[in-house]
């Protein structure tokens, strides 16, 4: 049977972290979900705490690999997904138990009669760095965008403002098919492009404005992004900078 939505967790040398997050998955009260933890070369128990978690619940499956990052991992999880949902969480966060139902109900409704299913959903989420959490709060208004101006209009704000909007992986929740169908992998320039990429065909996209998730982040990161050439809507080059604190 297809599950509803997969969940990817790329760990590498997370054990302080890994038992946490997958916890908080065991918790949800939306339970059509499968877990991929994948195991990317770790050096520390991170392998071993995966394979007592897939060993124990047949819905979570653990991949080892030999180390190559964090886009390999993702990938290969993605590759692994049998939902018609994807979300990539990083092995540090973890969510709150009712993350998973909030979007199958609210943001993505019946798949089965609804036209206007969405390609991508972005959510609020919680960042917490050094003892603090911070409410990161859309910049977007909740609800459907699916016109041409819609997105030709969040385009503009996901370049203009990357650090309010937040282009990271983890903060989306994705269509299985849509990646599939336009042959969209995941990019790691030490900060996730794939959503500019996303965004330039068109996706329907719905904003979440509850705050569902939790991020546990050891360190501050700003975002310099600039897009040196744009032409009917498709990227041909990113420049990333990322400053690390």
């Amino acid at each position: 049977m297809t599950p509803f939505f997969s969940v990817i967790l790329p760990s590498y040398n997370v054990e302080k972290y890994l038992d946490r997050c997958v916890k908080s998955f065991l918790t949800q009260s939306f339970t059509d979900y499968e877990i991929i933890i994948v195991d990317d070369g770790s050096t520390d128990h991170t392998g071993e705490i995966a394979d007592f978690y897939a060993a124990k619940y047949d819905f979570i499956k653990c991949i080892h690999k030999e180390n190559g990052g964090l886009s390999s991992a993702r990938n290969v999880g993605i590759a692994e997904a049998k939902g018609q949902f994807i979300h990539m969480c990083d092995a540090d966060d973890w969510v709150a138990p009712t993350f998973l139902e909030v979007i199958a109900t609210k943001a993505i409704g019946d798949i089965r009669s609804s036209s206007r299913v969405p390609d991508i959903v972005k959510f609020n989420y919680y960042r917490h760095v050094d003892g603090k959490t911070t409410l990161c709060k859309n910049v977007l208004q909740e609800g459907s965008y699916d016109s041409v101006e819609d997105i030709d209009s969040l385009m503009k704000q996901a370049l203009k403002s990357v650090n309010s909007y937040v282009l990271s992986a983890w903060s989306h929740i994705y269509r299985r098919d849509f990646l599939i169908e336009n042959n969209l992998n995941i990019s790691y320039l030490d900060v996730e492009i794939l959503n500019i990429e996303e965004l330039s065909r068109r996706p329907k996209v719905f904003v979440l404005n509850e705050e569902i998730k939790k991020a546990c982040d050891e360190h501050e990161v700003e975002i310099d992004v600039s897009i040196s050439h744009v032409k009917d809507n498709a990227i041909s080059t990113v420049v990333v900078k990322v400053n690390k604190e």
